[in-house]
C-alpha cells in the first residue's frame, strides 16, 4: 500500500477530479445532543454530493454547501448543524460523497461523549469546584470590595488548581481545540497567546499553563458550569 505522501494532489479521471486525503478535512462533534460536521474540499470537480449518516439517520438534505473557484477546479465547504431532541452522546457516523460518477467514503467516526461514571471523591470535587467557581465567576465584573474579600483567599491560593481540576473533568484536553473552533464568540475573546496554548494543550501538561482569566473564559463560554442565578455580569 502506498504511503499518504505518495498520493497525488488531485486524482484526475475523465469524469471527475477526485480530492486526495491531504486536500480534504472533516471536523465533527457530538456534544449534549448537538451534532455538527464540517467538510472541506480544497480542490475538486464537480461539486460533491454528500451524505452524512448518523445511526441510520441520513442528513443529506440538511447539508449546507458553499463553493469558490480554485483555478480550473473548485473549493467546496459543506456544513451540518443538528440538535437532537434528547441528549444524544454516542453513535456511529459515516460520510460518503458522489463526485461525478464516483462514490467515495470521506470519513467515519464513532462518538462516545457520554459523561463518565465518577467516583464519590470526584463527585465531591465537582460539587466543591462548582460552588467556588460560580462564586468567583459571578464577581469577575463586579467592583464591590466585600465580594472580592470574600473570595480573595480562594482566588489567590485554591482557585487556580480547582479550575484546572474542573476543566480536566468536564473538558478533556484532546477535545478542547475542536470545541473552541466551533464557538465563534469564544474565538473572538481569545488572545493570540491563548489560542497557542489551546493548540498545544493536548501535547503538553494538560491545563497547567493556563491562567485564571483564560480558564474563566473557557468555563463560561463552553458552559461547563451552570450560570449564576443573576447572570454572569450582575453585581
Amino acid at each position: 500500500m502506498a504511503n499518504e505522501t505518495e498520493i497525488p494532489l488531485i486524482n484526475h479521471t475523465a469524469e471527475a477530479d477526485l480530492p486526495s486525503r491531504e486536500s480534504t478535512t472533516v471536523v465533527s462533534s457530538l456534544r449534549h445532543g448537538h451534532f455538527s460536521v464540517t467538510i472541506t474540499f480544497v480542490k475538486v470537480w464537480p461539486i460533491p454530493v454528500c451524505e452524512i449518516i448518523f445511526e441510520r439517520l441520513n442528513f443529506a438534505k440538511r447539508i449546507r454547501v458553499s463553493k469558490t473557484k480554485n483555478g480550473k477546479l473548485f473549493s467546496a465547504n459543506m456544513s451540518l448543524e443538528h440538535v437532537f431532541k434528547s441528549d444524544v452522546c454516542s453513535g456511529d457516523m459515516l460520510i460518503s460523497c458522489r463526485i461525478g460518477t464516483k462514490n467515495i467514503e470521506v470519513g467515519r467516526k464513532q462518538f462516545h461523549t457520554c459523561p463518565e461514571t465518577v467516583s464519590i471523591q470526584q463527585t465531591a470535587v465537582i460539587s466543591h469546584t462548582n460552588y467556588i467557581t460560580r462564586e468567583y465567576l459571578a464577581t469577575v465584573h463586579a467592583n464591590r470590595k466585600t465580594n472580592y474579600a470574600r473570595i480573595g483567599q480562594a482566588a489567590q491560593n485554591e482557585l487556580p488548581n480547582i479550575l484546572r481540576e474542573l476543566l480536566l473533568i468536564k473538558e478533556p484536553p484532546n477535545l478542547l481545540q475542536s470545541h473552541v473552533m466551533q464557538n465563534d464568540d469564544l474565538k473572538r475573546r481569545l488572545r493570540d497567546g491563548d489560542k497557542l496554548k489551546i493548540q498545544q494543550v493536548a501535547n503538553n501538561n494538560g491545563y497547567n499553563g493556563f491562567d485564571i482569566p483564560l480558564m474563566y473564559t473557557l468555563i463560561r463560554n463552553l458552559k461547563l458550569v451552570p450560570p449564576p442565578t443573576q447572570g454572569w455580569d450582575k453585581e
